[in-house]
């Protein structure tokens, strides 16, 4: 047990960033018209992962990290209807009020109370997760168009000025990445940063050895004295919370309507990431960034007029989630009570 342990705990460094941009200089080298069509690909490529945020950004990053602290627990959560829900709560407190500050904090809550509200299902009424969770997720889609039209009345929807980036002095003034890396929206830095805290929570800490024993074996946290529960209950309305802000923030930085199901699947995106990160935060991290590559594929190929149809590159992202599905289906590393309600001997 002490050996699976500590491998579990040994980390990788994640050098996708700096291996896209040594890419895309190499391919500024190129010759011809491939060459060219290369090279402003990629640079859409790592503009899209720095600045546009629709998939790998804290949208994508805080629902993953919601995902696999949940998934540690056993809990299957409706991630895409979480994540709608903090967008609809996020824009019309934005709408009404103008204050990014009070759209994050109501988005979080309107996740706390989805959090709370799933948890009691499936751990206090131990409701099927699977069943529970899609029928929110669907639950969500009509919900939030109704009370977006409730809001509007009919009539033109508000808008309002979307967020600005924060540069870091000196860094962001540095060639290439300093564009990429260091002129971003607040929330980015965190949802970043965030990746090796949670990592380091999960993997090496007391706590988190609870919180992951309570999807592995939940017998020994009873056996321990202490409340599978309430564990349980802690990492879903945490986990809900993350996610419901990740929606917030596509409202706030790249939107300034709502629209019906903007969240655009990215929910469902985020459990594949978890997935194909065999649970692992870091892992799971370099899976957001594959996604968002593919995503930006197919926004800037159609800006440079590609001969082939859009379409192909609006599936890319979910061709390659069930690739992978497919490709790791023998070395799945979920907790072994993953979607099972716990039951007191």
């Amino acid at each position: 047990a002490d050996g699976e342990i500590a491998r579990r705990c040994n980390l990788k460094t994640d050098f996708g960033i700096l291996a896209m941009t040594m890419s895309k200089a190499a391919l500024l080298g190129a010759r011809g018209n491939s060459g060219v069509i290369l090279s402003q690909i990629i640079d859409g490529f790592a503009k899209e992962i720095a600045e546009r945020k629709t998939i790998d950004g804290e949208s994508l990053t805080l629902a993953f990290q919601k995902a696999s602290k949940s998934a540690w627990n056993a809990m299957v959560d409706p991630v895409e209807g979480t994540m709608l829900t903090g967008c609809l709560i996020a824009y019309m407190v934005m709408a009404s009020t103008g204050s990014p500050l009070l759209a994050a904090m109501a988005a979080i809550g309107s996740g706390l109370v989805v959090g709370l509200l799933i948890a009691f299902m499936t751990i206090t009424l131990r409701v099927d997760h699977f069943v529970t969770g899609l029928g929110f997720n669907l639950l969500a889609s009509g919900l939030t168009l109704f009370w977006f039209r409730v809001y509007t009345g009919g009539g033109r929807p508000p808008s309002y000025d979307t967020i600005d980036t924060l540069a870091i002095p000196l860094l962001s003034d540095l060639p290439v990445v300093g564009p990429i890396l260091f002129d971003q929206h607040l929330l980015t830095y965190v949802a970043l940063l965030s990746v090796p805290f949670i990592s380091y929570f999960l993997l090496r800490t007391t706590r988190g050895l609870e919180v992951r024993a309570a999807g592995e074996n939940p017998q020994f946290l009873e056996s321990k004295g202490l409340s599978v529960s309430t564990h349980q209950y802690g990492a879903v309305l945490f986990g809900s919370a993350l996610t419901a802000l990740g929606g917030a923030f596509l409202m706030l930085a790249f939107a300034d309507q709502f629209r019906p199901d903007i969240s655009g699947g990215r929910g469902w995106l985020a459990i594949v990431a978890v997935i194909a990160g065999n649970w692992q935060p870091v892992r799971t991290m370099l899976a957001v960034l594959v996604f968002a590559v593919l995503d930006s594929v197919a926004v800037h190929a159609q800006g440079l007029g590609v001969a082939i149809p859009y379409q192909f590159f609006l599936m890319l992202p979910y061709v390659v989630s069930l690739a992978l599905l497919v490709s790791i289906r023998t070395r799945s590393g979920q907790p072994a009570k993953l979607g099972v309600p716990f039951l007191r001997l």
